[in-house]
């Protein structure tokens, strides 16, 4: 009996050139899927230079009929396919998503549904870039991008509940082969949870050297353990790092200076490619000037993205470890996710180095740090115990491969 074809979605707004990502991923896959543009070369132009109407609709259709063809006629039995939940033109949003799954669900199954994402002032970089190369007038506005990441993550959501699969958000930023460990090995998730907040106040009210011994810290013994992991899918909530954007650095060099190191790809290549420098360079100015323009809506902006996104993150891991150190013993960040792995009934894990002791006297650990899955000041040994649930790739690729 033949099986049914399977397939999984991902979804992205422009600017992270997810077509070269997903070829990159198939090829790590050893070519074993076929990629499909959902919507076929130049929607992009097509949708910025047709005002939205039935017949901009029905062009876009007729786009998603014909790739609904090639997967039938396709002699593959595994796809990759990239499309947009949402299309932006000039501040507008609009959909027609839902037909195109309801129609492939038809032929093939879907296994799940992948949105990516990455920081939008790399998204803006790019987007100009191609403006600029291609004599496209059209203004860019920034905050624009983060509204359409907004509406393209629920609308990522919405399909995978259609299509009765699981939903995953995930920064562009993290290695490339978390994604095909996700895909096709079996594996655990993990969201690593650690303080952010506290270090970036101690920097900036002038002890940047504690603040960078510790970010070093917790790079080095914390998030590069886990996500260089054989078997682990690990989330880090650094993947994604806008705040110090409305600082409005000048230079690429000031950027980078105050984002989160990025340590965890030790020499891996990510998802996506980072814009060039010189991009980063080109635009960062008029990124900064916008920022400045509307400082309190930006602020508002990716406060609701990170509120949003550690939610998301949490509910679509199996496994929530969290560190403390002795110089921060409480986090408010740490302890709101917490809270939500709780809630969803996640397995929580803590990471005790400096042996934090129980109790508020005496610099103990908060009252929140405490009836846990498990504890110990030996990551390895948290790490082994977390090893032993592994769960199910989305798809078998690699197996079916090797049978």
């Amino acid at each position: 009996m033949n099986e049914r074809k399977q397939s999984i979605l991902f979804t992205s707004q422009s600017g992270l050139e997810i077509d070269e990502s997903v070829d990159r991923l198939n090829s790590s896959l050893g070519n074993r899927a076929e990629v499909i543009c959902a919507e076929g070369d130049g929607i992009g132009n097509l949708v910025r230079t047709t005002s939205i109407s039935k017949a901009l609709i029905d062009s876009i259709n007729k786009r998603y009929d014909k790739s609904l063809e090639t997967i039938r006629d396709s002699t593959k039995d595994i796809f990759l396919i990239h499309l947009h939940c949402s299309f932006w033109k000039r501040s507008a949003f609009f959909t027609i998503v839902d037909r195109f799954v309801s129609d492939l669900k038809k032929s093939i199954d879907v296994k799940g549904v992948v949105t990516l994402i990455d920081d939008f002032y790399s998204v803006y970089f790019r987007i100009r870039n191609y403006y600029d190369s291609n004599d496209i007038k059209d203004n860019v506005n920034p905050i624009d991008l983060l509204y359409w990441r907004a509406v393209d993550v629920m609308l990522g959501q919405m399909i995978a509940n259609q299509a009765g699969v699981p939903h995953f958000v995930v920064s562009v930023n993290h290695p490339l082969k978390l994604l095909t460990k996700l895909l096709a090995v079996r594996h655990v998730t993990v969201y690593a949870g650690h303080p952010i907040t506290d270090i970036r106040k101690w920097k900036k009210n002038g002890r940047v050297q504690l603040a960078d011994r510790l970010i070093q810290r917790i790079n080095d013994s914390f998030l590069c353990e886990l996500s260089q992991a054989e078997s682990f899918v690990t989330f880090l909530p650094d993947a994604i790092d806008e705040y110090p954007i409305l600082d409005l650095p000048q230079k690429r060099s000031q950027l980078h200076s105050i984002i989160w190191p990025r340590k965890w790809l030790a020499g891996d290549e990510p998802i996506a490619r980072p814009p060039r420098d010189d991009l980063v360079e080109t635009y960062m100015g008029d990124l900064s000037r916008s920022i400045s323009a509307n400082k309190e809506t930006y602020e508002d902006a990716v406060s609701g993205h990170v509120a949003d996104r550690d939610y998301r993150l949490v509910n679509q891991s199996r496994n929530f470890v969290f560190i403390l150190l002795k110089q921060i013993r409480s986090s408010g960040g740490v302890e709101s996710e917490l809270a939500q792995a709780r809630y969803g009934l996640k397995d929580t894990y803590f990471f005790n180095p400096d042996k934090i002791k129980k109790g508020k006297h005496n610099g103990g650990r908060p009252a929140w740090a405490t009836n846990l899955t498990g504890e110990s000041d030996d990551l390895s040994h948290l790490m082994n115990i977390v090893a032993k649930q592994t769960e199910a790739p989305l798809i078998s690729i690699l197996e079916n491969q090797a049978t």
